[in-house]
């Protein structure tokens, strides 16, 4: 019986691109706490805009 692995689901990017997602995500988190916007808002706003 051959095994053959599961692809990897996960998209390959570079440590560099892994590390300003993590970056900015924080800045637009902070910038939500500052603004007083809840993860919803932030969701519809998105939504519309689209």
């Amino acid at each position: 019986i051959e095994v053959v692995p599961e692809p990897e689901r996960t998209i390959k990017i570079s440590l560099f691109e892994r590390a300003a997602f993590v970056y900015l995500d924080a800045i637009i988190a902070e910038l939500a706490i500052k603004m007083g916007k809840t993860n919803a808002d932030m969701l519809r706003k998105h939504s519309e805009t689209i």
